[in-house]
């Protein structure tokens, strides 16, 4: 034992590497949630039988100090980093505690153990094999196309969790090859000697990977094919780590367990498919927790659909609507691994919740490099930017157009909905696109309210979808926030309104309350939610062609449906004077010179935040 040390190799004149390494930073924060999603990746790329489930076990060990090598050369180059950096005290304070840590009788450390799995692979100087990529460099990866990792940055996640910055590896594969070794990953400092130190230290045989069983310490000796990884000085919040990986392991590897490709045990818990669904019901009260509802939509869904897209190939989407269930509104996009990769929000006016999937080779090797290193994201910029726009169009047109078959779009005369809330977006920000979320927002709280109750006189032939009314054109600038005043610029960029021809005029109509008298007036408008506890919106509007006698009636706006917004009051909004609202809810009618703002406060009959559009209509004066 006594030929294993720490090395940090010598700086001959290079960069100080301070505290916040790159690769590290990118895992900080919710790190148990990094950590699960990478090394399971990591075991699932590596699978020995494809036949059979990779399992992957978390254990909680107390380490007696005596059994790790070397650990006293590892705590003095700990108070020698806190030394050389003594003038920043986030570094200082790091390693003066990692010095206690490590000079304690026993250490808190975390195993991750796989099996069925292929191990670890190759030699210390092999840039071709597993090994190498993993243990001995720095952002490469020896991944293929099909497999999880791409940049090579995952295998930070669990020196994100070490209170050490310290990782010990063990692998048996090839019947009868072992490796092991540890690496410290700190920051620049001077050796007892007094030359400078590298930041990246190896514990090994004289900084090699230790390759003879004999030779290997008891505790860390694989016995069967597969590899270990031991986070020393693991940052355990007492039991609460295991309901954290639990929480990541479900959320994020659902899909897999349920194609028995993983199971997964955390201390004296496992998950598998058989007891998947079990398990997802246990956590399904806790708050924010969803995988359970796209487990559900993926084995009983309300409408599947397959087809083979131009460039993703084959994919599928599987949604569920439920009036008994707080629906999310998105869908979680999967691809080959069996890991969710994130969630995208599409507004609906049908609760749902859903699951894209896709797992062909050519879709999957497309969406993998959309990924960026923490695989948390399809992002259309990368692998550079704007090279991915078109795969996103493609699933994007995929899904929206399954949700809208949710619910035909319903061009009744007359629609009456108690309950409207339950419907409609609540997610607290007016989008630029009325269609969805933009990528990488969180979810919001809905509240919850009884089952709508429909009434529709008469109903009409469905059309396939609606589209944006084109007389009603939204303005480009942002929508003003709650402390800033709402109007508009003589610069205002309005887009482009279709050239119309001169209306006669018309004679009033009242059949329809969206249409008085069957002519729409091209308009330009912005609506502001000022308050939605209360319901009330700002409303910019500015009649494009001509002077105008206008209705104005407010939708809300889903890939679904489009559906009438009763509002109970309006008033000019300089305090000036009430403006009518109709016994349709509709305001006005109000007259409105052409390129001439007018500026309203409105509250709605319910209080709830909408995706609106603006329609105007004009009447006979």
């Amino acid at each position: 034992m006594s030929s294993i040390i720490w090395r940090f190799g010598r700086d001959d004149g290079g960069q100080d590497a301070g505290f916040h390494d790159p690769g590290v930073e990118t895992f900080r924060g919710d790190f148990n949630r990094y950590l699960a999603r990478e090394l399971i990746q990591n075991s699932l790329d590596a699978v020995a039988d494809p036949h059979k489930p990779v399992k992957v076990c978390f254990r909680l060990e107390r380490l007696s100090r005596k059994t790790i090598p070397d650990i006293d050369s590892l705590c003095a180059s700990f108070n020698r980093c806190a030394e050389y950096w003594h003038g920043q005290k986030k570094a200082n304070a790091f390693f003066q505690e990692a010095a206690r840590l490590a000079g304690e009788s026993e250490i808190t450390s975390l195993r991750i153990s796989d099996y069925n799995t292929k191990g670890v692979r190759g030699d210390d100087n092999d840039r071709e094999k597993s090994w190498y990529n993993l243990v001995r460099s720095s952002g490469s990866t020896d991944k293929a196309a099909g497999e999880g990792g791409s940049f090579g940055i995952g295998k930070n996640a669990p020196f994100a969790a070490s209170a050490l910055r310290t990782v010990i590896y063990s692998t048996h594969y090839d019947e009868r090859k072992y490796a092991f070794q540890g690496v410290a990953k700190l920051v620049t400092h001077l050796a007892g000697s007094g030359e400078k130190c590298l930041p990246v230290g190896y514990l090994g045989d004289n900084g090699n990977s230790v390759r003879d069983p004999a030779l290997i310490p008891q505790e860390f000796r694989r016995k069967s094919q597969g590899a270990d990884i031991l986070i020393l000085g693991f940052k355990a919040s007492d039991s609460a780590w295991q309901d954290d990986l639990f929480h990541s392991v479900l959320s994020n590897f659902w899909p897999a367990i349920y194609f028995g490709r993983l199971e997964v045990e955390i201390g004296a818990h496992n998950v598998g498919k058989e007891n998947l669904e079990d398990m997802l019901g246990l956590f399904s009260e806790l708050e924010g927790f969803t995988a359970h509802l796209y487990h559900h939509a993926f084995a009983h869904p309300t409408l599947q659909k397959t087809d083979t897209l131009r460039h993703l190939k084959e994919a599928s989407i599987y949604l569920l609507t439920s009036d008994n269930e707080d629906m999310p509104k998105r869908v979680i996009m999967v691809r080959k691994t069996g890991m969710t990769i994130y969630s995208r929000r599409f507004n609906s006016l049908v609760p749902f919740c859903g699951v894209f999937l896709c797992t062909n080779d050519i879709g999957n090797e497309i969406l993998r490099s959309m990924e960026p290193p923490k695989h948390d994201q399809w992002d259309s910029d990368l692998p550079e930017r704007g090279a991915s726009k078109k795969y996103e169009r493609e699933y994007v047109k995929f899904i929206r157009e399954a949700i809208v078959s949710l619910a035909p779009v319903d061009n009744s005369d007359h629609i009456e909905i108690e309950g409207l809330n339950r419907f409609l977006p609540d997610d607290g920000a007016e989008n630029e696109n009325p269609f969805e979320t933009p990528k990488g927002e969180e979810a919001s709280q809905e509240v919850a309210v009884e089952p709508p109750n429909f009434t529709v006189l008469p109903r009409k032939a469905p059309s396939p979808r609606p589209t944006p009314n084109p007389a009603s054109v939204e303005l480009t600038d942002t929508p003003a926030g709650p402390d800033e005043e709402f109007e508009a610029d003589d610069g205002d960029d309005l887009k482009p309104s279709p050239k119309s021809k001169p209306h006669p005029r018309p004679q009033p109509d009242t059949s329809n309350p969206l249409k008085p008298n069957g002519v729409s007036v091209p308009i330009g408008f912005r609506a502001f939610c000022a308050d939605p506890a209360f319901g009330r919106y700002r409303i910019l509007v500015i009649p494009l062609e001509r002077d105008a006698n206008l209705i104005l009636s407010l939708v809300a706006v889903g890939d679904d449906q489009t559906v009438p917004i009763p509002v109970a009051s309006a008033r000019l909004a300089d305090g000036s004077s009430p403006v009518a609202v109709n016994a349709h809810g509709q305001i006005g009618p109000i007259f409105c010179e052409r390129g001439t703002k007018k500026l309203f406060d409105v509250v709605l009959k319910e209080s709830v935040r909408y995706s609106v559009e603006l329609l105007a209509h004009e009447v006979a004066q």
